[in-house]
C-alpha cells in the first residue's frame, strides 16, 4: 500500500493519469477495474477514474509492491550545467546551446535537455520521480539551433503554457545569418508542407513578402493556415545579412524553409540551401548554420533574452568587424 498527499506539480490530472505514472506495469484495462472496485481512493472514498486531483488530496493505492516501479531505476540522471536565465516555483527557463538534443532520438536516451531538467530537480529536491508528474519541455528548438527553452516544473504550469504556444499568444524572437541583403522589414508569409519523398524537410509554397505589415492576431485570425514570420535586417554587408526574426507561427523547420524559399538561405544551411549560399559559407568556413532563439515573452510570467553563444558573435565580428551590437 501506498499513500501521497497531492501537490500543485500533480493538482488538475486525472485518477486514472495519476496512477498510471505510478504504478505503470498495470494494463490500462485492469487500472479501469482496480478504481471501480475502489481499491485506489481518494480522500478515503472511491471515485471515478476521471476524477481530476486537488491539491492536498489524499490517494491511498492498495496495491503490493510489484506494481510500482523502484525508485532506483529512475535516479541515474546524468549532470549537466544547465544555463538558467530564469527559475521560480512553476518554471525554468533555459538558454540551450547549439548541439544539444531536447529529447532522446533513440539512440542517445540519457544526453538530452529533458533528461537534464529532470536530473537537475531531482537533485534539489524539487521534483520525486515516484509522483506521476515529470518535468518536461512547453517549445522546442533544432538540435543546432540554441536558445531560450522554458521548462514546466507542475502540470498546471505545463496546461497553461502549452495553451500560450498553441495558441500563439507568446512573442518569439531569433537572430540568423542569411544570404543576401532583404528589404529593411518585412513579413514572410507562405504555406509549408512535408516535402514529398524526402525525409525530415519541408517545403514552402506560395511564398509573399508583405511589406505593409499588419497587426499580428488579426493576420493570423484570418489566416490560420498561413506560416508567417517578421523579418528585420540588423546589418549587412555586400552578400551577408544578420537579421532578427519575429515568429508569429511555429512550424517545423520554418524559418529555415521560409527564407531558403524566399531566395535568403540561412548561412551554413546545408539542408535549405541555394548554390551561392553553401559558397559564401565555405569561403567562411562555416560549419553549420547559425540561428539563435533570443527572446521568449510568455504571459504571467515576463519576458527574457539572451546573447548568441561565442560561435555566433565569433562569426558576426568576421562578417561585420566594425560593428558591435552585443
Amino acid at each position: 500500500m501506498r499513500e501521497y498527499t497531492i501537490d500543485n506539480r500533480s493538482a488538475g490530472l486525472k485518477l486514472f493519469n495519476f496512477v498510471q505514472r505510478i504504478a505503470p506495469v498495470i494494463k490500462n484495462s485492469d487500472l479501469f477495474k482496480i478504481i471501480r472496485k475502489g481499491v485506489i481512493t481518494v480522500n478515503n472514498k472511491k471515485v471515478d477514474f476521471s476524477y481530476k486531483l486537488l491539491e492536498n488530496d489524499e490517494v491511498i493505492l492498495h496495491l503490493d509492491e510489484q506494481y510500482f516501479m523502484p525508485l532506483e531505476k529512475k535516479m541515474n540522471f546524468p549532470v549537466y550545467n544547465l544555463d538558467i536565465v530564469f527559475e521560480n516555483n512553476d518554471i525554468l527557463v533555459i538558454n540551450k546551446p547549439r548541439g544539444v538534443l531536447i529529447h532522446s532520438d533513440g539512440k542517445e536516451y540519457k544526453d538530452n535537455l529533458v533528461e537534464y531538467i529532470k536530473g537537475y530537480l531531482f537533485r534539489k529536491n524539487e521534483w520525486n520521480p515516484d509522483l506521476p508528474f515529470t518535468p518536461t519541455v512547453c517549445n522546442r528548438l533544432d538540435y543546432n539551433t540554441s536558445g531560450l527553452i522554458v521548462s514546466a516544473k507542475n502540470h498546471n504550469a505545463l496546461k497553461k503554457i502549452t495553451a500560450q504556444f498553441r495558441k500563439r499568444d507568446t512573442g518569439k524572437r531569433y537572430y540568423t545569418l542569411i544570404y543576401g541583403v532583404p528589404d529593411r522589414k518585412f513579413l514572410l508569409v507562405s504555406d509549408i508542407n512535408q516535402k514529398s519523398g524526402e525525409d525530415n524537410m519541408m517545403v514552402s509554397d506560395n511564398t509573399e513578402i508583405i511589406r505593409d505589415i499588419p497587426e499580428k492576431d488579426e493576420f493570423i485570425a484570418s489566416h490560420p493556415e498561413k506560416s508567417a514570420m517578421v523579418v528585420t535586417t540588423v546589418l549587412s554587408n555586400n552578400e551577408v545579412s544578420l537579421v532578427e526574426i519575429e515568429l508569429w507561427t511555429g512550424r517545423k523547420h520554418q524559418i529555415r524553409c521560409q527564407l531558403k524559399h524566399a531566395s535568403y538561405p540561412v548561412m551554413g544551411d546545408f539542408k535549405y540551401f541555394s548554390p551561392q549560399s553553401v559558397k559564401v559559407s565555405n569561403n567562411y568556413g562555416m560549419d553549420g548554420y547559425y540561428l539563435h532563439s533570443y527572446f521568449l515573452e510568455l504571459e504571467e510570467y515576463g519576458s527574457w533574452k539572451s546573447k548568441p553563444d561565442q560561435r555566433f558573435l565569433d562569426m558576426i565580428h568576421t562578417l561585420f568587424p566594425d560593428e558591435k551590437i552585443f
